[in-house]
């Protein structure tokens, strides 16, 4: 009785119950690729080579991918020397109410900027990690986690970041 209650207790834990500073499911930008991104949330329910998005019991995720080592420049999945399908930036926005308090993060690591115009809204940004929270607070006063963003920093952008073109 004591395994069952053990296993249903582990299946029952929220995915969010992880570090959000090691990624949404463990993605990372410049880290992963769309076959790490499927195995998390299997196949996208529409997208292309560049973006696409997923959805899952917890949230909808939309990933963006590099289309190749230095292929345009002046694009944003073409600019940095990664192969394609590794991912540039993706966001998160949890189905239902996801308190912030139960968000597995650090938040002595986050600046918190109340939104100067929309009442009740703030963001949480890490500019070292590249990590963006979107929160709303309900008259209770609980914040919830409205959308995660996971984006390039300047140290990654400078890292693998193509040359400027010599034309």
């Amino acid at each position: 009785m004591k395994i069952f209650v053990l296993l249903l207790l582990a299946f029952a834990l929220p995915s969010w119950s992880e570090s959000l500073e090691d990624g949404w499911k463990g993605i990372q930008v410049f880290q992963s690729h769309r076959a790490d991104v499927e195995r998390a949330f299997v196949k996208p329910i529409e997208g292309d080579a560049l973006e696409a998005r997923y959805e899952t019991k917890d949230a909808l995720i939309h990933v963006l991918y590099a289309a190749g080592p230095c292929t345009a420049l002046k694009t944003l999945t073409g600019r940095y020397n990664v192969p394609a399908g590794t991912v540039i930036e993706y966001d998160v926005v949890p189905k239902g109410d996801l308190r912030l308090k139960d968000l597995g993060w650090k938040r002595e690591l986050y600046e918190r900027r109340p939104d100067p115009h929309v009442v009740n809204m703030a963001q949480y940004d890490n500019r070292r990690t590249g990590i963006w929270l979107t929160t709303r607070t309900e008259s209770d006063k609980i914040e919830i986690v409205s959308s995660i963003y996971f984006e390039r920093t300047t140290e990654l952008s400078s890292r693998f970041g193509c040359p400027p073109n010599e034309d």
